[in-house]
């Protein structure tokens, strides 16, 4: 008989729980007081190993030019696609140094994993590398009514998430509660569509 040990899970959409077994492969959060996510992510990948670490750009001046660079969202932040045996693994690789699992801060047995739809839309947003979507804080965003919209058009086409506005903008926002939330850049009525 298999043995079912389970592990928290955000949904990223409506923030419920839900159990998995350790058996199958999920998206784990980590966090690293090295905040190297992005080199650990790079490596990792090098190795066929599913691993995200979310980035924005940042505006610099120089001279009259304003330049983009390419900075992490959250320096600390990786997200590891395994089963949660090869996790524990991983965690013990010279890759991955520093690193530890995030915790559900209702149950601190359980670790915390992203649901495959959020993970789906947020690497959609992150690798568009549209200078102007971001990481945002619950501060800045203001949920307009109508719950969940798919983008139907335009560089974010096929992500869900929810109308939000931003700083003044319409924009459709991915959320990994209790981690992280990620806009995208403005986006017209007419590039979205209502989901149930």
């Amino acid at each position: 008989m298999m043995s079912r040990s389970a592990v928290y899970s955000s949904t990223g959409s409506t923030g419920l729980n839900s159990y998995a077994e350790y058996s199958i492969p999920q998206w784990y959060v980590l966090r690293s007081s090295a905040g190297n996510a992005m080199a650990a992510a790079e490596q990792l990948s090098l190795k066929g190993i599913v691993a995200f670490a979310p980035w924005e750009y940042r505006a610099e001046t120089i001279g009259k030019e304003k330049v983009w660079h390419q900075v992490p969202s959250q320096p600390d932040l990786l997200f590891l696609r395994a089963t949660y045996t090869e996790v524990c693994n991983l965690i013990r690789q010279p890759e991955l140094q520093g690193f530890h699992l995030v915790y559900n801060p209702e149950d601190s047995k359980a670790p915390m994993i992203a649901s495959n739809d959020a993970m789906t839309n947020l690497i959609r947003i992150v690798e568009a590398s549209i200078p102007q979507s971001y990481s945002v804080t619950e501060k800045e965003i203001h949920y307009r009514p109508g719950g969940m919209v798919l983008v139907t058009d335009g560089p974010f086409k096929g992500v869900k998430g929810h109308v939000a506005r931003i700083h003044t903008q319409t924009r459709v926002v991915v959320t990994i509660p209790g981690v992280i939330s990620y806009a995208t850049t403005y986006i017209p009525k007419h590039q979205m569509t209502g989901v149930i």
